[in-house]
């Protein structure tokens, strides 16, 4: 199992994922290998082979091997520049992060079935697993929501701390601060993700500031998207002078990333270092923080405030969605002012209503035979006579159809009348 990591590892196939998939990927084996053996034989994996780690897992206690490292995920080094290791176990966790591992597991089978090995034969003949792998599904998920008053409350917090940097002279603190408001204001008017947020340069904001912010918009480069899709976002121009504020006073320019690290401006600051000053955002403004999410619940609340938008594919579009069941399932839930609006809706049905409905269907034969010859007939035979003029036309009474055909039937000889 060790070795189909590795070469999956180093393969195409791995390497067209995206930064953050490979990430995910790599500390789902380190978990996998351990708790399963590197030294396994893929042949004999079985059913029970995969509940024992569902198992493992989901109670957490795995104790492996992993690389230190620092809070811009770099791997950290001694003197002599080896990389430090050290020997972590794994709490416990949900469904999700057991789905993980054996879609990680799921992956490297089906890779190594289609994949021939150096001497030409595919490395596996056949998926060893029968039935496949179950990818547990989480049956409750967590999905927490922000609202628009946390937003303002952390905003606000954070300006206060760039105030109290910049009067006491610490420009590195201020910067922080600043940077920490961009993303903010960002992440709650776009809805995009924190990742594609800090990956932003300056020329992706196209603002037209010398057209009073006409027609300005953010181009979302495919590089930082997760699902690797481009995209060129219009923006209104409210947002457009507030993001052009910020941005002159960070002073970035043409190529440079926006959210550039200090040491490094090459590099975007990482997901965690962003993270890290959010939290402390939290602890500032004494919000309580939300249990699963952090970046995430503001896109959820830019899908909730949307819901009233008919035309879906645009929402999608605007807030960086490929997948429409994603979308619908996991940030376009329902909430209770939806439902109370759905339960209040609709007007009763009533029983008379349903009387007069009954009544309508039962009509007597003698009626129906007045009504065949009402007002509405004429129009029918009208039309048909239209489409076809080789037809004659019908008499307009059909109680004197049914008058002349009795008298003929009377004028017939005895033996031939109809009874």
């Amino acid at each position: 199992l060790g070795r189909l990591w590795t070469l999956y590892e180093e393969s195409a196939s791995f390497a067209k994922l995206d930064n953050s998939t490979r990430h995910g990927y790599r500390s789902a084996a380190r978990i996998l290998l351990a708790s399963v053996g590197a030294d396994t034989d893929v042949t004999k994996l079985d059913k029970e082979a995969v509940t024992a780690h569902r198992n493992r897992r989901a109670a957490g206690g795995i104790r492996y091997w992993r690389v230190k490292h620092n809070r811009h995920r770099q791997a950290m080094k001694d003197a002599s520049g080896k990389e430090i290791v050290v020997e972590v176990s794994t709490p416990p966790v949900r469904a999700r992060a057991v789905g993980l591992d054996l879609q990680v597991l799921r992956v490297m089978l089906n890779w190594a079935v289609e994949t021939r090995g150096p001497d030409g034969e595919f490395l596996l003949d056949h998926f060893p697993i029968r039935g496949g792998i179950e990818i547990p599904r989480e049956q409750n998920p967590v999905r927490p929501f922000a609202d628009y008053e946390r937003f303002c409350l952390l905003l606000q917090a954070v300006q206060r701390a760039a105030e109290t940097a910049e009067a006491g002279g610490d420009a590195l603190a201020a910067r922080r601060f600043r940077l920490l408001e961009l993303a903010l204001v960002l992440v709650e008017a776009t809805g995009r993700r924190i990742g594609s947020v800090r990956q932003l340069r300056r020329s992706d904001f196209e603002l037209n500031e010398a057209n009073g912010f006409a027609n300005a918009r953010i181009r979302w480069r495919w590089t930082s998207d997760k699902k690797r899709r481009q995209g060129l976002v219009p923006i209104p121009r409210e947002l457009a002078a507030l993001l052009h504020g910020l941005l002159v006073r960070l002073g970035v320019v043409g190529e440079a990333y926006v959210f550039a690290q200090r040491h490094t401006p090459s590099k975007p600051v990482s997901r965690d270092e962003l993270s890290k000053w959010a939290l402390e955002a939290e602890e500032a403004a004494q919000l309580p923080h939300l249990e699963g999410g952090l970046w995430h619940p503001f896109r959820r609340k830019w899908s909730k405030e949307r819901k009233h938008l008919p035309e879906i594919k645009d929402v999608m579009a605007a807030g960086g969605w490929t997948d429409i069941k994603t979308f619908m399932d996991s940030y376009n839930e329902p909430d209770f002012d939806t439902m109370l609006a759905v339960m209040e809706a609709p007007a009763k049905a009533r029983a008379e209503a349903a009387a007069k409905a009954a009544a309508a269907a039962a009509v007597r034969p003698s009626e129906a035979l007045e009504r065949m010859g009402g007002a509405s007939t004429p129009s029918v035979r009208k039309s048909e006579a239209t489409r076809h003029p080789g037809i004659r036309r019908r008499p307009a009474n059909r109680a004197a159809v049914a008058d002349s055909a009795v008298e003929r039937n009377d004028a017939r000889p005895a033996h031939l009348r109809l009874v």
